[in-house]
């Protein structure tokens, strides 16, 4: 999706938004694992070139921007923002060979992860070069009660909404009477 970067500045005692960058095609959801340290893997190009690590979180704005520096700063907000919302990873997971040809690592996906399909890419590189990939999708969703109740509260609103106030009407009352109980 199209991730938009603002920078806040106070003019006249107010905070605005004073200058924003649009870096399109930036990840909802970017995560990776690694089997040894990145130096040992491959040089920081061919990493870059496959999208794995941290330095291949550098994103290329919209429009032709002529101050790097002011760009790589908005780069580096853009990773740190997602980095915060745990979107990205702070560090790459471990994989762990289970036997010749298998391997397993864990990634954490956390709640606030956009539904949809995403794209998984497995890498075998030796010699600083890519010998294999694979790719496969993974989709993300809601499932089991809590996707019923998301179904129901965007299907029939109002009646979620006056729900939702009869559930916290109800609770009211209840804790109420405890308190006078006690």
């Amino acid at each position: 999706k199209t991730a938009v970067v603002r920078q806040k500045s106070r003019v006249v005692g107010v905070w605005i938004n004073n200058r924003s960058i649009s870096f399109p095609n930036v990840p909802s959801h970017y995560d990776y694992a690694l089997s040894k340290n990145e130096a040992e893997i491959a040089s920081p190009d061919t990493l870059y070139e496959h999208g794995i690590g941290q330095g291949a979180l550098v994103f290329k704005p919209e429009k032709t921007i002529r101050n790097q520096e002011r760009l790589k700063m908005f780069q580096q907000a853009l990773v740190r923002n997602k980095v915060a919302l745990q979107l990205f990873p702070e560090k790459p997971n471990d994989i762990k060979f289970v036997d010749d040809g298998f391997f397993r690592t864990k990634f954490y996906i956390p709640a606030n992860v956009p539904k949809g399909d995403y794209k998984v890419t497995t890498y075998i590189l030796k010699d600083d070069k890519v010998v294999d990939s694979r790719m496969t999708t993974l989709k993300v969703k809601q499932v089991g009660f809590s996707a019923k109740i998301a179904k129901f509260a965007k299907d029939y609103g109002f009646a979620y909404g006056l729900m939702c106030i009869l559930c916290a009407f109800l609770a009211g009352m209840g804790i109420n009477a405890l308190r006078k109980g006690f």
